[in-house]
């Protein structure tokens, strides 16, 4: 919901401007800025504001950037002196084992009804030599494929990357947009006030606050979530969460271990489905006001501890053995899930320890 009013805002935004465009008057200029003789190690870091940020892979050992600055006003003498007041600074620093490379927009007016600026950068770059970190307010970034670190930090607009291959942990955030990567090998993301969409990773670190999100395959998942109206994860390894408040989680496939640690969960829904028992170690929550639904494999042998005040423990299609609490039938499980068989250890299978108050467990198994 909050996606869908940050775009209609945008679009009448546009509308607005597009009428009042009519009586302005309108000019450009194109900036070029050309760096050469790049080193695999080497910095890049680029400021903008009020555009969009795209980097393109060339075969030429240089970073090009190319930059069209657009401006409306009410007079043509209004747009001249707007147009100079847009440069764009550059800067180059030498260490003993890299060189750092800048390209900053220095531009700190407004873009409103009244006055619009629009500052584009194209920024061409040699394939994985440098080590890259942007950021970018009113205005879109997009990157294809890098296997360098990359850092980004993006408001009031949209990171969209393809594959980002750096084998360690990179920052990206976006704060009033949309974060889309898909694929990484190890990412730490931040949304605040937009949507998530990761696909691929090995690793990933996850901050999400008052926005949604969906993610693809990955092996690790650290996550804190405040106010997240819906987060859909399709297949992970491992889950470990910091943080759950005001959020609805749905994990497709949890394939080994999911612990909600630290101040547990609260005011929240959570729904997790385990394919298959194979791999699966077990869960560990301790909530309130959350509403648990675990599905899990009819094969299932685990030892469990289900318990909910204010609420009711229901264990559907499961045999289950070894009883105990039975005052507080309907309230707490504690004992044996699954098939009884003779000569289990059960202290060594997997582990299902859910406290719950002031709302139901409840347990089924997976269709």
């Amino acid at each position: 919901m909050k996606r869908v009013f940050l775009m209609l805002m945008c679009a009448l935004f546009v509308v607005a401007g597009a009428q009042a465009t009519d009586s302005f008057s309108e000019l450009s200029k194109d900036i070029t800025h050309v760096f050469g003789d790049i080193k695999r190690g080497d910095r890049l870091e680029i400021a903008n504001k009020f555009g969009n940020v795209v980097f393109r892979i060339h075969k030429k050992n240089e970073i090009e950037a190319l930059i069209n600055v657009k401006v409306a006003a009410a007079s043509k003498q209004a747009a001249t002196n707007m147009l100079n007041k847009v440069n764009v600074k550059t800067d180059v620093k030498n260490s003993w084992n890299y060189t750092s490379y800048s390209i900053k927009n220095n531009y700190y007016g407004d873009s409103n009804e009244e006055t619009k600026v629009e500052i584009n950068c194209v920024v061409y770059i040699p394939k994985d030599l440098l080590a890259i970190k942007v950021k970018n307010e009113f205005g879109n970034v997009y990157i294809e494929e890098y296997g360098l670190p990359f850092e980004a930090n993006v408001r009031f607009g949209d990171l969209i990357a393809g594959r980002l291959m750096h084998n360690e942990q990179m920052f990206v955030s976006v704060e009033y947009g949309k974060l889309q990567i898909d694929e990484a090998v190890t990412i730490n993301a931040g949304v605040r006030f937009g949507e998530a969409k990761i696909g691929r990773a090995d690793y990933l670190n996850l901050c999400l606050q008052h926005s949604e999100g969906s993610v693809g395959d990955v092996n690790t998942l650290a996550a804190d979530l405040k106010h997240v109206s819906d987060l859909n994860i399709m297949g992970v390894e491992k889950v470990k969460i910091n943080e759950l408040s005001f959020t609805t989680l749905n994990i497709e496939s949890l394939k080994s271990r999911l612990d909600v640690v630290a101040a547990g969960g609260t005011h929240s829904n959570v729904k997790i489905a385990v394919q298959s028992a194979k791999k699966f170690e077990g869960i560990r929550m301790n909530c309130s006001f959350t509403p648990v639904e675990l599905l899990l494999p009819k094969d299932i042998v685990a030892q469990c501890n289900l318990s909910s005040s204010n609420g009711m423990v229901t264990i559907n299609n499961l045999p289950g053995d070894n009883l105990k609490d039975g005052a507080f039938r309907g309230k707490r499980y504690s004992g044996n899930l699954g098939k009884k068989r003779k000569g289990v250890d059960y202290t060594k299978l997997p582990k299902i320890d859910i406290v719950d108050s002031f709302a139901n467990i409840e347990v089924d198994v997976v269709d």
